[in-house]
């Protein structure tokens, strides 16, 4: 008789308090939060464009340069915490006085408060890639 009322406790227990249980915020796995990355986003898409004509406008603002945008090679987002998104793009950019076409690789962050919704842009980095000349 003892064993089946100490199961009946316990199950009545279980019973009671699985909801509160489930209810508690555990903190995510990396896994989960981070999934599959690099992600490799369309360079065609408006998104990447908007995103590569950024960095080269704040770049630009930056140093006092007038790079333009030539063609976006690649987009990457290298991380995904959250709200937070980081984007690597391989851009390639000329400047109005050398006339060269140079690849440069820029890091945009962004906090969206949901995948459609953009609250803020920073560029991280923006650097040349190499020094071939693309003419």
């Amino acid at each position: 008789m003892m064993r089946s009322d100490c199961l009946i406790i316990v199950m009545l227990f279980l019973f009671w308090f699985a909801p509160l249980y489930s209810a508690i915020s555990w903190p995510e796995s990396p896994s989960r939060i981070l999934g599959k990355l690099p992600l490799n986003l369309d360079v065609n898409g408006s998104t990447v464009k908007h995103m590569a004509r950024f960095a080269i406008l704040e770049y630009n603002s930056w140093v006092n340069m007038k790079l333009r945008l030539v063609k976006v090679l690649s987009c990457r987002e290298k991380v995904h915490f959250k709200e937070s998104y980081i984007f690597a793009l391989d851009l390639l950019a000329k400047d109005d006085e050398a006339y060269k076409t140079k690849k440069y690789l820029a890091e945009v962050h962004q906090k969206r408060r949901n995948r459609d919704q953009l609250i803020l842009q920073t560029l991280l980095k923006f650097e040349l890639a190499h020094r071939l000349n693309f003419n």
